[in-house]
Formats: structure tokens, sequence, C-alpha cells
């Protein structure tokens, strides 16, 4: 697992300019991205209603499937990705800037949510990838998934930026706060813990 260099070093993937301004943290990313991808969830929503024809059910099913494989895709994107371990540089360096760099840094919230355009290719391939598998049924189960992935990053953000946070939140407060200051190499879960259980992390 990749551990904390505990040396905070600003993340940066460009040497400046327009790409480095769209792709830096900022404390209010949190925000920006969730419209971005909401935006984006909503654009399939309306093109698959458009252009295909659905049973009602599937108006219920495919969106809740979506929330709960982006559940499962939480668990494995943080544990296995974000926390990969590699000699390379050009790895290391895009694994501080796509996480490492919070582990050193989990007070600030500017570093709690990546901008919306760096996270960007990995959401292209991801929708591309369901489209393929599932075909027009993509257009129903990735706004749910969208919509899982919002509810994940406020609760990080929420976690991250209180102290004593709302009743219903403190368990998952505790469960992310242990993987920063106690196991890292366990409790990946942030919007929930049941994958943590399930796989004994």
């Amino acid at each position: 697992m990749q551990k904390n260099t505990g040396k905070f070093i600003e993340p940066k993937l460009f040497g400046g300019g327009i790409l480095e301004f769209l792709t830096r943290y900022r404390e209010n990313n949190t925000y920006i991205a969730s419209v971005f991808y909401l935006v984006i969830g909503a654009i399939l929503l309306v093109v698959g209603i458009y252009n295909y024809d659905y049973q009602l059910w599937h108006y219920f099913v495919f969106p809740i499937v979506g929330v709960l494989l982006w559940t499962v895709a939480e668990y494995f994107l943080h544990r296995f990705l974000f926390h990969l371990e590699s000699d390379n540089p050009k790895t290391q360096k895009m694994l501080y800037f796509m996480h490492m760099a919070h582990h050193d840094k989990p007070r600030d919230l500017a570093y709690v949510t990546a901008s919306p355009i760096a996270t960007l290719p990995i959401a292209i391939v991801i929708i591309l990838a369901v489209y393929l598998l599932i075909g027009k049924y993509s257009f129903l189960l990735l706004p749910g998934f969208i919509l899982g992935y919002v509810v994940y990053e406020f609760i990080h953000h929420a976690v991250h930026k209180y102290q004593r946070p709302p009743k219903f939140l403190r368990p998952l407060w505790k469960h992310h706060l242990d993987h920063h200051f106690k196991c890292p190499d366990k409790k990946f879960g942030v919007s929930n813990t049941f994958w943590d259980k399930i796989f004994g992390s």
C-alpha cells in the first residue's frame, strides 16, 4: 500500500498554464465536481429517455443498482488504485496528486476533492465501459452511479470539515478518520462501511 510521504508537496500534474489551472485543488471542488457530474448524469438520463423505450421498472431498478455499484467502485478505487504501491516516479506523482496529498494534509479541505477535469478521464472510461456492457440501460444506471459519487463527496467533505459531525455521520466520521490516522491500510469505505466488513479490511 502506498504510504503517506510525511512531507506535503503541492500536488501538480502540469508545469503551469490552463491545464494546471483547471486541474488544481481548491476548497470548493466538492461543489464544482458535484454540479459538473450531476449535469453529466442529467444529460445521460435525458439522452436515454429521448432515444430509447424503457419499462417503468427500469426507471427504478437501474438507478438504484447504479448507486449500489458506486459503493463497490468507491471501495475498490480507494483500496487498489489510490493506495497502489509503485516504484515508478511518474506513477508515484500521479498517485500523490490523486490521493496521497490528501493523506499528507487531511485537515485541509482544499485536498478533499479533485477537480472534475482531473477525474474526467476516469469517468469517461467508466461511462464507456458501462455502455459497452449494458447498452441503452447505461443511460439509467449511470445517473444513479453519479448520484452515489456526489453523496460520497459530500460525506467525505463533511467528515473532514467538522470536528463533531451530525450524529448520523459519526460512525462514518470515526471510520474514515481511523483510516487517516490509525490504519491507512484498512477502512477504505467513506460513504459506507459495508465493503470493509465484507472483505475484512
